[in-house]
């Protein structure tokens, strides 16, 4: 029964689904992968029958064998009714996937403000790091969604959380070129003289990709009052020149 269920809810019968629902089949059966037809609806955009699996009693929370949840898949796609139905049934924002990942950083990744704004609200925690250490903010520092780096750094996301690379906001987003992105997290406190893994910083990241305007921002000539750190060594003053010449 838990296949016919699925079935009808990736084929967008409805019918079919509130028949079944009618006769007493249980919503939270899953399939041998974890998935419940909630789950299946949620990823495949099928509002109303997310409306009526919830309505017969559908568990937001359940998690499938790779720990994703009906908002984690509706958040990663960008379902966002689907999303606002999952929130207002109670489901919880913060619950991981087996590396770690939520909705709020799947949503931060493929860049869904509005949905990154309805996870903020309910609750989404902005400094939860995946197994790599990963955040929410160093995805969309990453990928380029200024919008959505700005409700992280307003919902006091820490610009400074490094990952297990070494990584972090400030140097996804400075090797990368977003410029706006660099300008919010000086503004919110970010460290530019964080070394990630291979002991690098932002500023010798943008300095190789050659995006003037980050080194500018990252101030490397316009503050001789402050104390050089270890990282303007000969080998970055180098590169560093080679980019403004």
């Amino acid at each position: 029964m838990a296949y016919c269920l699925i079935n009808a809810s990736y084929r967008n019968d409805i019918v079919t689904v509130r028949n079944l629902l009618k006769t007493g089949v249980d919503p939270n059966l899953q399939y041998k992968d974890g998935n419940s037809a909630l789950i299946f609806a949620s990823w495949c955009g099928r509002t109303e029958i997310v409306r009526l699996l919830l309505e017969a009693g559908a568990d937001p929370n359940l998690q499938d064998k790779k720990g994703d949840t009906a908002l984690i898949k509706a958040s990663y796609k960008g379902h966002r009714e689907i999303v606002r139905l999952l929130l207002d049934a109670g489901t919880d924002p913060n619950l991981q996937d087996n590396w770690g990942n939520t909705a709020l950083k799947e949503a931060s990744y493929k860049g869904h403000t509005e949905i990154a704004r309805l996870l903020l609200k309910a609750g989404g925690d902005t400094n939860l790091q995946n197994k790599n250490g990963f955040t929410a903010l160093m995805w969309a520092s990453d990928r380029g969604h200024t919008e959505i780096v700005r409700l992280l750094l307003e919902a006091r996301a820490d610009p400074n959380l490094q990952s297990k690379l070494g990584t972090t906001a400030l140097i996804w987003a400075s090797q990368e070129g977003h410029t706006d992105i660099v300008r919010l997290l000086l503004k919110a406190g970010a460290d530019r003289n964080i070394w990630n893994r291979d002991g690098y910083t932002a500023l010798e990241l943008a300095s190789n990709k050659r995006h003037i305007d980050i080194v500018k921002l990252l101030n490397i000539f316009d503050r001789p009052d402050e104390p050089y750190h270890m990282a303007l060594s000969k080998r970055m003053t180098r590169m560093t020149l080679d980019v403004w010449m």
